[in-house]
């Protein structure tokens, strides 16, 4: 019975010394330490430090060693498992060197309850919208976390599992990226390193992400360094009124009833769209080499999908908690659009957020960024009708005739009215 007894002493000092030089822990022993000899314990099978020198993390990453005998599990093309094991251990070698800033968050608030979606597509000025909603003090806004799923295949893959990392962020309860590798199926993605590295998707784009709490490194955005805390963001995130997401990744607004249906969450869904000969002139500035004809089909069905959605019969649920917003209306009267916007989640437009409008959208030097949102958007939202040509907007128009109709966008029949832009386009 002794020997038993100074076998599993052993062993956890062992695990104890371990730790300490980053190797791979033993799980198997539940190691009985007293709090006020050792200052440490084990939780979960994970071995906890108390001293405030040491850090203290309950889903600590493991060594590489471990990640790849143990717990190779990452769902992911095979090839890409030494790069994952890599990005997830330069994580943890930064969150150990800044240990204190990591520190477990002792009380949190409750989740959050009132959220807000921006459903809308790839090119279809939702970066300006979102800032709307980034702008506001009240609003904590995530940009495009469903990033890591795919680029921007038009398919049902992971309907279900990108509703769920949804529901988390929208109450803030924010997941660990590395770990979604783990959780859903990527044998057929790339890596989103940057998603990985942050803990986040776009942090350099929000700036609101980078206050002092937020930044174990704090300087400039770009340079805050490492990954987010989570509990803290969490914290931030329930601090605010209203949780806020842009996506551009969901296809269809039905994978988002259970959602709306949730008594205990307030959930409101803003549908923007735009004119598809406008949407297709801008995905070509970026993609030259893309193929108009399969573009457009693919997002003219979504949209015939979710542009019907509010009409069709069994969607109740969409009662009350859908806007649909069009784009050429938001950059013609921003401030008028902006305040219908913020009046439909409940919010006030405040004095700054309207300075800002006003700076973003009549900017005398707009910039030349394909991803800004300073521009003279009643110039960019006409711009696609200088550069497409005739052939290529009659192509857009017998593909997406039906959406343009249910939109209020009018086809044109000429090369003269096409580049008429004293003659509007909208209904």
């Amino acid at each position: 019975m002794t020997d038993r007894r100074n076998l599993k002493l052993w062993l956890c000092c062992l695990s104890f010394f371990a730790a300490s030089l980053n190797v791979i822990m033993i799980d198997q022993f539940v190691c009985k330490i007293q709090p006020e000899t050792r200052k440490a314990r084990y939780t979960n099978n994970r071995l906890i430090f108390d001293s405030k020198n040491i850090m203290r993390f309950k889903n600590e990453p493991r060594t590489l060693e471990h990640q790849i005998t143990v717990n190779n599990t990452y769902k992911i093309n095979p090839e890409l498992v030494p790069r994952m094991i890599k990005l997830v251990q330069e994580r943890y070698n930064f969150m150990k060197r800044y240990s204190r800033f990591y520190q477990p968050i002792e009380q949190k608030l409750p989740e959050q309850t009132r959220g807000v979606i921006i459903l809308t597509q790839f090119r279809s000025g939702s970066s300006f919208l979102g800032e709307l909603f980034n702008q506001h003090h009240d609003v904590f806004y995530t940009f495009e976390p469903l990033k890591i799923f795919s680029s921007y295949r038009g398919d049902n893959t992971h309907a279900e599992d990108k509703v769920e990392v949804l529901d988390r962020i929208l109450k803030c309860d924010f997941p660990d990226f590395a770990s979604l590798y783990k959780t859903y199926d990527f044998y057929d993605h790339e890596l989103s390193e940057q998603c990985i590295k942050d803990n986040f998707c776009f942090r350099e784009r929000l700036r609101n992400l980078c206050p002092r709490e937020l930044c174990p490194r704090y300087g400039a955005c770009h340079a805050c360094g490492g990954p987010f805390h989570l509990p803290r963001m969490n914290q931030m995130c329930r601090g605010k009124k209203i949780s806020a997401i842009k996506v551009i990744r969901l296809y269809n607004i039905r994978w988002l009833k259970s959602l709306l249906e949730d008594p205990s969450y307030d959930l409101k869904v803003i549908h923007l769209v735009r004119d598809p000969r406008g949407v297709q002139s801008s995905r070509l500035k970026i993609h030259p080499e893309m193929d108009v004809t399969v573009n457009a089909t693919v997002m003219c069905d979504h949209h015939w999908i979710n542009g019907n959605a509010p009409v069709s019969e069994n969607t109740e649920w969409l009662s009350g908690k859908y806007l649909r917003i069009r784009y050429e209306d938001l950059a013609s009267e921003p401030v008028k659009y902006s305040s219908e916007i913020y009046r439909f989640v409940g919010l006030h437009l405040t004095l700054p957020v309207k300075n800002w409008i006003t700076k973003n959208t009549q900017s005398k030097n707009p910039s030349n960024s394909k991803w800004a949102t300073s521009r003279n958007s009643s110039e960019t939202m006409q711009s696609w009708r200088q550069h497409l040509s005739f052939d290529t907007v009659a192509q857009i128009q017998k593909i997406c005739g039906k959406v343009m109709k249910l939109y209020g966008y009018k086809p044109v029949s000429s090369v003269e009215e096409l580049r008429d832009l004293d003659n509007q386009l909208t209904i």
